[in-house]
């Protein structure tokens, strides 16, 4: 048996298509064990909503049949939404960009933000599904995707 190691990077696993919580976490337990790293094990919620297990900080984002659980050892925010046409791309990062960090800081969205113009957020981006857009804030800047098989 192989000894645990805390996670040396933040991991942002994704899945296209609808599935069940339980087989969600299921999947990212296993690729975390075959890692040799702690597994996720059960997310609660806190007062906020926000997504908290123990060993790791969770971050969860789904638009559609999309999910990306970003599982870090420091906080992290993330937030994926469809870019379409319509929209231009500096209009989705900065709204990607806002929520991942008001989802890293906990301070949830504020009207007024949005009526006044968003705030200037950073943010790293991923292009993990074509077609939308995936902001993280926060968490290590040492960072891989696993994309998780059909179940």
């Amino acid at each position: 048996q192989r000894a645990v190691r805390p996670l040396s990077r933040m991991i942002l696993f994704a899945y296209d298509g609808e599935i069940a919580r339980e087989e969600l976490l299921s999947a990212i337990d296993e690729k975390l064990k075959e890692r040799g790293e702690k597994p996720i094990g059960t997310i609660r919620y806190d007062e906020r909503g926000a997504p908290v297990c123990e060993g790791y900080f969770v971050s969860i984002t789904h638009t559609g049949a999309k999910i990306v659980i970003a599982v870090s050892a420091t906080p992290v925010g993330i937030d994926l939404e469809k870019s379409d046409r319509a929209s231009r791309v500096s209009d989705i990062q900065s709204w990607t960009a806002y929520e991942a960090r008001r989802k890293l800081t906990g301070e949830g969205i504020r009207l007024s933000d949005v009526r006044e113009g968003l705030p200037r957020e950073e943010a790293r981006y991923f292009d993990i599904f074509p077609g939308y857009t995936l902001a993280v804030a926060g968490g290590e800047r040492d960072c891989e995707t696993v994309l998780l098989p059909k179940r």
